[in-house]
């Protein structure tokens, strides 16, 4: 906010605030009265799904820090590399069953995002040139 009016970055600003507010509020009534416990973390299921997430973002546009490099790969390898690292969370989960999941979940995905929003998403780079 300048003084020439509201500009584009107020709301999140005051949306931002507004969680950090409530954030606050509620660790401090957790001190007061902290109710039962929620059990155990579940780090078994957490961290496939974290590793999903990096891998998704270092390899659909490509990571370069000092001497590692991974080449821009786009969606055609970030989504199913994400969606299977993610699927090995799920105790039943079966690697059949996650190839078919990864390849259905990426087609619907690069239709959505490339063709039907034109986003600018790098689709197969390695193969397409885009």
């Amino acid at each position: 906010m300048t003084s020439d009016g509201v500009g584009s970055g107020l709301m999140p600003r005051i949306l931002s605030l507004m969680i950090v507010a409530l954030g606050i509020l509620q660790i401090a009534f957790s001190f007061k009265d902290p109710g039962p416990s929620t059990g155990h973390w579940a780090i078994r299921e957490t961290i496939p799904v974290v590793l999903g997430v990096i891998l998704f973002a270092i390899t659909i546009r490509g990571y370069h820090i000092g001497p590692i490099a991974i080449p821009n790969l786009g969606m055609a390898v970030a989504c199913p590399l994400a969606i299977i690292a993610s699927g090995l969370a799920a105790r039943d989960s079966r690697l059949p069953e996650l190839l078919v999941f990864a390849v259905v979940l990426t087609t619907f995905c690069i239709g959505l995002f490339r063709y039907a929003l034109g986003l600018s998403v790098p689709v197969a780079p390695w193969l397409l040139g885009y």
